[in-house]
């Protein structure tokens, strides 16, 4: 109907709905209709170009990243989540940005690029810092152990899982 009508806002409203449910919805998800959500989420980020929605666009480019991340697509999982945190970054979107980075480290990891992902947890260590939010900056110290332990180094882990404890005790 809003399509016939032409309210692309509103067709990115109900397309945003339909990738919540595919994505998230027990139902389809465990029927594995990942690829309607990604074909879903794909035409959003168009629709969000065409009404020069950069917040929105950066949201659907996360979900896309998602989808491709969970149908283990990993390199244009890497470029939208990539493309996500840009547009994020230019609107001054710290904290969305954060979160949105949280994933790029689930992607990095999914490709075995460790160095990269320990990169991705100093950046989200830092804008969690200059926000004043120090239980992200810890949940990023938290994301730092599991990449050390991931690779093997039990040791690290062990050390940034203690300074994420401490740092979560104090705020």
């Amino acid at each position: 109907i809003s399509q016939a009508a032409g309210d692309k806002r509103s067709e990115i409203l109900s397309l945003e709905n339909l990738i919540n449910v595919t994505m998230e919805g027990d139902a389809f998800y465990e029927c594995g209709d990942i690829s309607e959500a990604l074909e879903s989420a794909l035409k959003c980020v168009e629709l969000c170009k065409d009404v020069g929605d950069k917040k929105w666009e950066a949201n659907m480019l996360h979900n896309v990243a998602q989808a491709y991340l969970r149908q283990r697509d990993l390199e244009p999982a890497l470029k939208a989540i990539t493309e996500s945190s840009a547009l994020l970054d230019d609107l001054g979107q710290q904290l969305l940005r954060s979160m949105v980075l949280q994933t790029a480290i689930e992607i990095l990891m999914a490709k075995g690029d460790a160095t990269a992902a320990l990169e991705v947890t100093k950046e989200i260590q830092r804008i969690s810092k200059d926000l004043g939010k120090p239980s992200r900056q810890a949940n990023a110290m938290l994301m730092e152990a599991q990449v050390y332990f991931a690779t093997g180094n039990c040791e690290q882990a062990l050390c940034w899982s203690v300074i994420a404890d401490v740092r979560k005790s104090m705020g």
